[in-house]
């Protein structure tokens, strides 16, 4: 999930509730003043602080550790004579990236089989967005490592099988990758600088890590996504409904004008779910095109209470929605008071 600022925040009437700065806003401490339904957007309250996710850097760092010492032991011979593959260090970052890309390209295949659109692709620092009928690319120079496929569901019927294909994809390719390097490997060896080597431990770095259930940010493994298709699939009928809208929105659909049962399909998701704050902030947006102002600032008050666990692309963008929508609030409010000073002032 990529995040973006979209700076819709247009006014069709007074809205109710109003950002306050830090030197007029009200005392909480005074009984005649009680606590907005916004308390962030209003100052009242400090947005939560970003919370430090230490367990994908725990099991990142257990790995590396892992096979950095099976590596070390290989080259002392110390491990059972076994004919290992040879690893090249020059070709490490390459290899990653080669893998990271066949495990994406795995994901893609799978979902345009099952009836998956793709929304974004990106291999490290390396990423293609759609927009409309158009692919826009750009290069993230602080994502050096990583990738992500974003899929776009236009089927209004959700179905966990599809899904499960799709999610499954990269993991089959990542194994028939590890798969293929190693009969390569029985048959010719490491290769010319070990590049086929480099490859399998690559690729089987890569898909432990994909079997590892863990969740950073607002994006879960392969393996924890598979598991809540499998065993929770009613909470997934969320993020699939979130899918569909993504499809919409990436098609040039405005907000009013996205389906409307799979938009409350979407809101049903679960509080403690991880896609919960984007699905608040496709609401917003929605709301906001409606013309709902106030319920749109709830569903964007909803979003900031959990950005905690978001990372910091989603933080900036939820903090610039909210300088957005409190700069358009200040201005409506003193262009009312300079309304009312130039009538009272008025013959």
């Amino acid at each position: 999930m990529t995040p973006r600022f979209r700076s819709r925040f247009k006014y069709n009437r007074p809205p109710i509730v109003c950002a306050l700065s830090a030197r007029n806003r009200p005392s909480t401490r005074n009984p005649r003043f009680k606590c907005s339904a916004t308390p962030i957007l209003d100052l009242e309250q400090s947005p939560p602080q970003p919370s430090k996710s230490w367990l994908p850097k725990l099991i990142g760092v257990a790995l590396g550790v892992f096979l950095g010492l099976l590596l070390i032991l290989n080259d002392q011979d110390r491990l059972p004579q076994w004919h290992w593959p040879a690893v090249n260090g020059f070709l490490l970052i390459p290899a990653l990236y080669v893998v990271i890309a066949i495990h994406e390209i795995g994901h893609f295949v799978a979902g345009r089989i099952v009836g998956f659109e793709m929304g974004a692709f990106s291999v490290g620092a390396f990423v293609f967005t759609k927009s409309g009928k158009n692919w826009v690319f750009r290069f993230d120079r602080r994502k050096w490592v990583g990738g992500f496929y974003t899929p776009l569901n236009g089927i209004t019927r959700f179905n966990t099988t599809r899904c499960a294909w799709m999610v499954g994809g990269g993991p089959l390719a990542s194994i028939l990758l590890a798969v293929l390097c190693g009969e390569i490997f029985a048959r010719c060896g490491s290769g010319y600088w070990a590049w086929i080597g480099t490859l399998c431990w690559t690729s089987l770095f890569i898909l432990i890590i994909a079997a590892v259930p863990f969740s950073a940010g607002l994006n879960k493994s392969d393996s924890a996504r598979l598991w809540q298709l499998i065993r929770h699939p009613q909470r997934a009928r969320s993020w699939m409904a979130l899918l569909a809208i993504q499809a919409q929105d990436a098609g040039g659909l405005r907000p009013r004008e996205w389906n409307l049962q799979q938009f409350e399909e979407m809101l049903l998701v679960d509080s403690s779910a991880r896609e919960y704050l984007y699905c608040q902030l496709m609401a917003f947006y929605r709301r906001l095109d409606e013309g709902s102002d106030a319920v749109a600032l709830a569903h964007l008050e909803n979003a900031l209470a959990r950005s905690a666990q978001s990372g910091k692309e989603w933080r900036h963008v939820l903090f610039l929605e909210a300088a957005s929508a409190s700069a358009s609030i200040v201005s409506f409010r003193q262009g009312c008071e300079a309304c009312c000073a130039g009538g009272e002032s008025g013959p």
